[in-house]
């Protein structure tokens, strides 16, 4: 976790003493953040003496630190904190390197980061996707956004609601200067099944669907109807029939090789 870097001798010490050092780089100490923390900002206290050995708290790298993380920040901002790091031997005080501390964010489980913007994903039935809606979404402050829309929305289709995404802070005075957006993905909730006249009334609603000429089923055309499609239930039939292979193959059953032209 700890990287100490630079400090070579700079010659003995007087009497025989230890050598002097030049002042060490700083050494870097991960903090593990929230979402939520990184886009309101958050103080937390991160405990030296849990993440160092014995070997590196005797180089002075011991103690707490409160550190401050302001909106704006990112994954892998850094963060100072001068003379926290180590003190060499032979060292005085004042030369004790500094530490740095690097934001690093946890996975969240409805929201994804991509530069200044946030990507989330929302399900809409397909009344609502066709015809409309207003729905109440929860951003990471809690605060609730109605999202209105009166447009058709397709399946997988991605919309944005401008400037409520991450914060984006001055990198030298820290100040807040705008916002990124939110990036909403759609699913749609289709229905299962359909009524007769169900389907009636959506074929009067919409566009006339076009038939194609049926083929000629004397032709070298084979016709097949759909089932639905059970993740679970297709990889037990796989590993039937691999099953199955496996026995052919031991009692010496049939045993086919892919024909190399």
């Amino acid at each position: 976790m700890f990287h100490p870097m630079g400090g070579g001798p700079m010659g003995g010490g007087p009497g025989g003493g230890y050598p002097r050092y030049a002042r060490p780089q700083a050494v870097a100490a991960p903090l593990s953040i929230t979402l939520e923390e990184l886009y309101k900002g958050v103080e937390k206290e991160l405990d030296l003496d849990a993440l160092v050995d014995d070997k590196v708290k005797e180089m002075g790298v011991t103690g707490k630190l409160e550190v401050k993380v302001l909106p704006g920040m990112r994954e892998g901002t850094r963060i100072p904190f001068k003379g926290r790091g180590l003190l060499m031997p032979g060292m005085k005080q004042e030369e004790k390197g500094d530490l740095t501390v690097i934001l690093e964010v946890e996975d969240h489980e409805r929201f994804k980061v991509d530069g200044d913007d946030l990507l989330a994903e929302m399900t809409i039935t397909l009344p609502e996707a066709l015809t409309g809606f207003s729905k109440e979404f929860v951003h990471l402050d809690g605060t609730k956004l109605l999202i209105n829309s009166d447009k058709v929305v397709a399946p997988k289709s991605t919309h944005v609601v401008e400037k409520k995404g991450l914060p984006i802070s001055d990198p030298e005075s820290g100040d807040i200067t705008g916002y990124g957006d939110l990036c909403l993905t759609f699913t749609v909730d289709f229905p299962r099944v359909l009524e007769s006249d169900q389907i009636e009334k959506v074929q009067q609603l919409l566009p006339t669907r076009v038939m194609e000429p049926r083929p000629d089923l004397k032709s070298d055309v084979q016709e097949y109807e759909m089932a639905d499609y059970d993740p679970e239930e297709w990889m037990q039939t796989q590993a039937k029939q691999d099953d199955e292979s496996d026995d052919e193959d031991l009692h010496g059953g049939p045993q086919v090789a892919c024909a190399h032209q």
